[in-house]
């Protein structure tokens, strides 16, 4: 974990800020889009006088629905750049590592499905990137800003709602992650553990 993860974050944290930013504005959007939308509703229920009094909330909806595409496909180009790029430098490096052993492992197992379980683990390191650490910052960086913004009105709610939260975040993801099923690939990932310690 600490030469085959950490290493590449720290490269590359440009990438991961940035698709997190540009993750927080989209979901900004969102919010923006649901309240202007639902404002937009009931004032025109109530029928106003000259339709010029919506203009305003209708450039409001239009502006938020481009903006919330906008910034999701952005986003995700951002994201899925930098973590192509961390695949590419992981899969380089492991191959460089695994090439002085290539006789030693070629002699007791098959080479394609040693290959192919370490390119497997690899590959599911794309599953982490995108689906647990970017949407863990993105939803840390709403949260703090939510509880911060709980604070300017009343800090004991505030204070509460934070202790909620670090239970949602910290205790069940741990939860989850203990009990959680692991890969029965341990024989191969043994046999060339050598080859790849840093």
């Amino acid at each position: 974990m600490k030469t085959w993860f950490f290493p590449y974050m720290k490269k590359h944290w440009r990438g991961f800020v940035l698709a997190a930013g540009l993750s927080v504005l989209a979901l900004l959007c969102a919010a923006g889009l649901m309240f202007t939308s639902g404002y937009l509703i009931s004032k025109a229920a109530l029928r106003p006088e000259n339709i010029l009094m919506l203009y305003v909330p209708i450039v409001a909806v239009r502006t938020f629905g481009i903006g919330r595409a906008a910034l999701e496909y952005a986003s995700r180009l951002s994201s899925h750049n930098t973590i192509l790029r961390i695949l590419s430098e992981m899969r380089t490096r492991l191959y460089r590592a695994v090439e002085p052993a290539a006789l030693f492992i070629r002699s007791r197992y098959r080479t394609g499905d040693i290959l192919g379980i370490l390119a497997d683990d690899i590959e599911h390191l794309q599953d982490i990137y995108l689906r647990t650490i970017l949407p863990s910052i993105v939803a840390l960086t709403i949260y703090a800003v939510w509880i911060i913004f709980l604070g300017c009105f009343d800090w004991p709610f505030a204070l509460l709602m934070g202790l909620y939260l670090m239970i949602l975040v910290v205790f069940f993801s741990r939860c989850f992650h203990c009990f959680g099923r692991k890969e029965k690939t341990v024989l191969y990932r043994k046999a060339v553990i050598v080859c790849i310690k840093n």
